[in-house]
């Protein structure tokens, strides 16, 4: 009798690297191209939504490598408890309010705790540092202001307002549902070009308004 063929079982490079034990690196490219692969995977089965990988998808590919490469990085095992310290300063131009930054560096983090520290990919010192991403505290007016936003994340929130949240409410038979789910479309729109805090915006009257023909 002839025996059957196995066939070898091919792992990711992440799960080998895990099950040998020992700390090991890669390119962060690569690490960042499989976990976005998981986070697809979850999408694909409602577990999160495809905003929430579009999110983070920009944040480590667009912005996390630039930051990396400026710094000289492209290995795993390159990476220190104060790799991204700079983050806010990098950052600042394009991404003005800090609660932006926080959220990016909230994204990063979750690559480096559920991806790299996971498939131990990451040094030592990255997995025993308590603050590896630094994040910048928001004062409360900061909470209600209407800051810079940029494009990117302006043409995300316009996009689910506008094919999502407004027109689910246009498909209600609730006219309660289409008349505020319409108006919070319009407060949007509002304050992107006026650039007025939600309450100024809430607090405008006909009066303070001056028409122009």
């Amino acid at each position: 009798k002839v025996a059957p063929e196995v066939k070898p079982k091919v792992h990711s490079q992440s799960t080998a690297h895990a099950k040998t034990g020992r700390q090991r690196k890669v390119l962060i490219a690569d690490a960042v191209a499989e976990f976005l692969l998981k986070v697809e995977q979850k999408v694909a089965v409602d577990e999160i939504s495809g905003e929430t990988l579009k999110s983070k998808t920009i944040t480590l590919q667009r912005h996390m490598l630039r930051y990396l490469e400026e710094k000289g990085i492209e290995y795993s095992n390159q990476l220190k408890h104060d790799t991204f310290d700079d983050w806010h300063v990098f950052r600042v131009d394009e991404a003005k309010s800090k609660l932006t930054r926080n959220k990016e560096l909230g994204r990063i983090k979750d690559f480096i705790d559920n991806h790299l520290i996971r498939y131990q990919l990451a040094p030592i010192e990255v997995v025993q540092t308590k603050k590896l991403v630094p994040l910048q505290k928001v004062r409360k007016d900061e909470l209600t202001a209407n800051p810079r936003i940029i494009r990117e994340d302006w043409d995300v929130l316009r996009d689910y307002i506008r094919k999502d949240f407004y027109r689910e409410g246009l498909e209600s038979p609730n006219l309660s549902v289409k008349y505020w789910r319409k108006l919070f479309y319009v407060f949007i729109i509002t304050m992107r070009h006026s650039g007025c805090r939600p309450k100024e915006l809430l607090a405008l009257k006909w009066k303070d308004i001056s028409f122009v023909d």
